[in-house]
C-alpha cells in the first residue's frame, strides 16, 4: 500500500491495534528523546493533536484527548483527500464537520489525489503521456505559486497556519499552539527569542510571517507590553492579541489569534 507520507496539517483517522482517533498533524521529529522513543533510526514520529479518539487498553476502552506521538503507517493512518481517503460524516458518534468547526480546523481541499487518480486512469499513448506532461509541469507551476503565496493566510486558523508553515520549530515557549491561536511570551530578557536557543529567533520570524508583521521583534515586544491591561490588542485588520503580565516575573503572555476565529 502506496500514499504520501503524513505533513503538518494533515487532518487523519488513526484506526489501529489499539487506537482509534481523528485528529490534525502538528509536529514532527526524528528525536527519539523528544517523542519518547516512538522516532528511532532516522524515522520520524508524528505529533497528533487528537480532536476524538479512544484507546484500548487491557481491555478497557478510554477516552484520549490532548497530543500523541504515532509513526506513519500507510494501514492504520488516513489522510483526509489523499488516495480517495475521505473523512467519515460521523465518528464515534460525533458529527465530524461540527467537530472540527468546534477546533476552528479546516479541511484541506482533495485536487492532489483527484488528480493522481485521473492520470492513473488515463492510456498509455503517446499523445496522451504528452498531454500528461504537459499538466504535470502546470500543476508543478501552481503548486509552487501555492506553496509561496504570500502571508498571512487568513482562510484558516493562526494555529492551523503555524502548524502548516512552522512546523519545524518545536511546540515550545517562546511561541506555542493554544487551542485556534497561538501563545507568545516575552521573556525577562526583555524577548520573544532566546539567545541560547537560536532556533526561537527563526520561529518569531515564521510566526511574524502568518500574521504580516514586518516591523521586527523589537517592536512587537513593545506593543506586546503596551496590550497588558487591554480588552484586545489590534496588531492589524485580520490579528489581535490578549496580553498579561505573568505574576511574580518579568515576563508578558500574549495569546495572538486571527479575528475571524474568535469566539
Amino acid at each position: 500500500m502506496t500514499r504520501r507520507a503524513m505533513r503538518l496539517g494533515d487532518i487523519i483517522v488513526v484506526d489501529g491495534a489499539g487506537l482509534d482517533a481523528l485528529g490534525l498533524v502538528v509536529d514532527v521529529s526524528t528525536d527519539p528523546a523528544l517523542t519518547k522513543g516512538v522516532a528511532y533510526d532516522g524515522v520520524p514520529a508524528y505529533r497528533v493533536r487528537v480532536l476524538h479518539g479512544r484507546r484500548r487498553e487491557a481491555g478497557a476502552v478510554l477516552p484520549v484527548h490532548g497530543d500523541l506521538w504515532i509513526r506513519d503507517n500507510p494501514w492504520d493512518v488516513h489522510i483526509d483527500g489523499e488516495d480517495g481517503y475521505a473523512l467519515p460524516h460521523v465518528f464515534q458518534g460525533v458529527d465530524v464537520d461540527r467537530m472540527l468547526s468546534a477546533y476552528a480546523v479546516s479541511r484541506r481541499p482533495p485536487e492532489q489525489a483527484a488528480t493522481r487518480r485521473s492520470m492513473a486512469s488515463l492510456s498509455a499513448s503517446p499523445r496522451v503521456w504528452a498531454i500528461v506532461a504537459v499538466i504535470a509541469v502546470v500543476a508543478v507551476v501552481l503548486l509552487v505559486r501555492m506553496n509561496n503565496r504570500p502571508h498571512p493566510d487568513i482562510s484558516i486558523p493562526l494555529a492551523q497556519a503555524y502548524a502548516m508553515h512552522c512546523g519545524a520549530y518545536p511546540d515550545l515557549p517562546p511561541i506555542v499552539l493554544s487551542n485556534n491561536g497561538l501563545n507568545v511570551w516575552r521573556g525577562a530578557e526583555g524577548t520573544v527569542s532566546e539567545a541560547d536557543e537560536p532556533w526561537t529567533s527563526d520561529a518569531f520570524a515564521c510566526f511574524a510571517e502568518q500574521i504580516g508583521y514586518t516591523k521586527g521583534e523589537s517592536a512587537f515586544v513593545e506593543e506586546m507590553e503596551a496590550a497588558v491591561g487591554l480588552n484586545q490588542y489590534v496588531i492589524n485588520k485580520h490579528f489581535v492579541m490578549f496580553c498579561q503580565q505573568v505574576r511574580y516575573v518579568d515576563e508578558v503572555s500574549c495569546g495572538v489569534y486571527n479575528r475571524a476565529f474568535i469566539g
